[in-house]
């Protein structure tokens, strides 16, 4: 039977699947990620970090691009397939056990717990789901919960207002577990308040943290106290994964305040220099190419996305889920594209490459080809005079992007 990863909002389920498991999250320490941008890459930094300090960590984190064992690693390694198969079987067996109707997203959640249960880390970084207070990893009671960006995205669940989405991710905070955040503006100001209410300790990136970066040292100053670290550059592209290890190293002091983690080495973000997360502005080389695989996929990723591409002669495949917003997305990043292919993925959820391009509102005169299959498109762009070709609009494009560039192209994933 194909699972399909359809939200399905709400804790009974997982408090009863938590409870016939004897709560094996209450004997594991989390630090809970949630946001709508930038979740995965701050939880590489937050893994990489806590290992370069010798702490055994890990790590959950969704969708997966290839397969399903890339949600739960142990010390930056995705689980084997005997112990994911066998945490699965589990899950399964007390499902049809307990009549539980675990939602294909809360069944992996529990199965990550199991796998955490058994290895014991010492750090778990996980990340939200949808987040907000009815999200199953939401379960939890972390050491520290960490907000990245927050946009417009998954509005059917979260609410269709800014201030709606971030009123529901925020409700995830816990009573005296501290946050941290890098957002601005309302997004700042509603967490800001629901902290208050919570009565939790509250820290905001450029507030009561503050960090001056320098080509080869970024600086902290928390309250009294500044604390220099040696930085030589970040494994990851764009300029938006500055903002999420400014936030990552935030929380680290945050835990390290609190006697939580012993006290950070000045060398502590060479652990970043060689990071790598699949599919978030991913560059390759193929047939003397450029290739940048980025799974962005709302309105302020677009955004982000555009700031970074350079050139001139670009060429875009575009595969976007048809729940997104395909206009504000599209919108965000035309001007940087002399030509676009529209595309879909694999994905049921993918919309048609046809309805792309009617909802896309392309300007006339426009250059675009409409080919459906991906793997195709990335043939066909392949053959065209663009020196840099972009696979954006979709986490399922991009792993379906990265198969076949492994596949055909022999690049390394």
């Amino acid at each position: 039977m194909i699972e399909r990863e359809i939200p399905c909002l709400g804790l009974r389920r997982v408090r009863k699947c938590l409870s016939v498991l004897e709560h094996p999250e209450k004997k594991l320490k989390f630090i809970h990620i949630l946001g709508t941008n930038g979740k995965g890459s701050t939880a590489i930094f937050f893994e990489a970090a806590l290992r370069g300090m010798g702490y055994s960590v890990g790590t959950y984190t969704s969708p997966h691009l290839i397969e399903e064992r890339e949600r739960v690693r142990i010390n930056g390694e995705k689980i084997s397939p005997g112990n994911y198969l066998k945490a699965r079987k589990r899950i399964e067996y007390l499902m049809k056990k307990e009549s539980l109707q675990l939602s294909y997203f809360e069944k992996r959640t529990m199965m990550a717990l199991l796998i955490f249960k058994e290895f014991e880390p010492d750090w778990i970084v996980w990340e939200a789901g949808l987040g907000g207070r009815l999200d199953a990893p939401s379960a939890v009671k972390p050491e520290l919960t960490v907000f990245t960006s927050i946009g417009m995205d998954h509005m059917e669940y979260l609410g269709n207002t800014i201030e709606k989405i971030v009123r529901e991710k925020a409700s995830a905070m816990k009573k005296a577990v501290p946050a941290v955040t890098a957002n601005r503006g309302i997004a700042l100001s509603l967490l800001r308040k629901e902290a208050r209410r919570k009565v939790l300790p509250f820290f905001a990136v450029g507030d009561e943290i503050k960090i001056r970066k320098e080509k080869k040292r970024w600086t902290l100053y928390f309250g009294e106290e500044d604390r220099s670290f040696s930085f030589a550059g970040l494994g990851l592209e764009g300029d938006f994964q500055t903002e999420n290890a400014s936030l990552a190293l935030s929380g680290l002091l945050i835990l390290e305040r609190s006697g939580k983690i012993g006290r950070m080495p000045q060398n502590i973000l060479k652990s970043w220099e060689k990071v790598s997360w699949p599919g978030r502005f991913q560059r390759f080389i193929v047939r003397g190419k450029k290739v940048i695989v980025d799974g962005g996929h709302n309105p302020s990723a677009g955004k982000a996305f555009s700031r970074n591409v350079s050139g001139r002669n670009n060429l875009l495949i575009l595969a976007m889920s048809r729940e997104k917003d395909v206009r504000g997305y599209f919108k965000a990043v035309e001007d940087k594209f002399a030509i676009i292919i529209f595309s879909q993925s694999s994905s049921w959820r993918s919309l048609k490459a046809e309805e792309l391009y009617r909802r896309s509102g392309l300007r006339k005169g426009k250059k675009y080809m409409i080919i459906p299959d991906l793997k195709r498109a990335v043939t066909a762009a392949l053959k065209t005079p663009s020196k840099r070709i972009y696979i954006a609009g979709s986490l399922f494009a991009a792993g379906d992007a990265l198969r076949f560039l492994r596949r055909e192209y022999g690049c390394r994933i």
